[in-house]
């Protein structure tokens, strides 16, 4: 049984509730257990949620790392946090999970990047939609390398495009050449221009209605023919995606390398520059 320390903004959120929830029924086999938890700012003082989950409360980030065999530092609705909170856990030399991305700026996940690596501290992280049925169904496909790709998803840029970006980066690569934000702040539309010419247009629309009228949809073309896909159910790629932080707590092994997530957190500092830049293109 591997145990697992969550470090975390609020214990009490979606994605923890779902992550444990799936260690515990569809993933039992996986023996992943959290079992430490800090938080720096619990959503509801009167409700404990350790206690209600069977979590032993750490006093610090440095109790859990302590007492743990891999960490999973989350906060997923403060990314903004994840450089406070990870800090520590990246000079830990344990296996490392971050959730949905590193940073919204560059310097900070290179820093995280670099305490990994300084440190030997083998992480990874990742939106949940790398790993999501469609995406997973056109991989095992691919009959030669995409030359183009379109996704359109719902949020902002820098709270909710890591999942509209992920199905790219997972099927097009992330040997970038430059990236343009031609649109504005209420529509992002985003062109990834490849090194060997190839591109991907990405497009994340932010409303009230956002989750009813604009959901996710991708299109990959390989062989002059376009494929699209769907997420498909959520379970399944939240499922998909602790599998393979299962399989690299377990091993130190991942698909995903710290040369992907230096690319991706490069490209969510850049898609801002090129926005306050006046729309200009910005070179990898």
């Amino acid at each position: 049984m591997i145990r697992v320390g969550l470090i975390d903004h609020h214990l009490d959120n979606f994605h923890t509730n779902i992550f444990i929830d799936l260690f515990a029924n569809e993933l039992k086999s996986e023996e992943i257990q959290f079992t430490f938890a800090y938080e720096t700012d619990p959503a509801d003082p009167e409700k404990d949620w350790c206690a209600e989950n069977n979590v032993q409360r750490c006093d610090s980030i440095a109790e859990v790392i302590e007492k743990s065999d891999a960490l999973m530092v989350l906060a997923p609705d403060n990314i903004d946090d994840h450089l406070t909170l990870a800090r520590e856990a990246c000079c830990s030399g344990k296996p490392l999970y971050i959730d949905k991305y590193l940073a919204n700026k560059y310097d900070e996940a290179k820093e995280m990047l670099d305490l990994c690596k300084q440190y030997q501290t083998p992480m990874i992280s990742s939106s949940s939609l790398r790993f999501c049925d469609g995406v997973e169904k056109v991989a095992a496909d691919l009959s030669a390398v995409p030359t183009s790709m379109f996704a359109r998803g719902m949020g902002t840029w820098p709270w909710y495009a890591c999942h509209t970006l992920a199905p790219v980066l997972r099927l097009m690569g992330d040997d970038l050449a430059g990236v343009i934000h031609t649109g504005t702040e209420d529509v992002t539309t985003v062109t990834l221009k490849y090194k060997d010419g190839r591109t991907a247009l990405i497009e994340v629309r932010d409303a009230e209605n956002m989750w009813e009228a604009f959901g996710w949809s991708f299109g990959v073309k390989v062989n002059n023919k376009i494929t699209t896909f769907e997420p498909g159910d959520h379970r399944i790629f939240y499922g998909n995606m602790m599998k393979e932080v299962a399989r690299f707590y377990q091993t130190g092994q991942s698909c995903i390398t710290p040369s992907m997530l230096e690319t991706e957190s490069w490209l969510y500092q850049a898609v801002s520059d090129s926005l306050a830049q006046g729309n200009q293109w910005i070179s990898r």
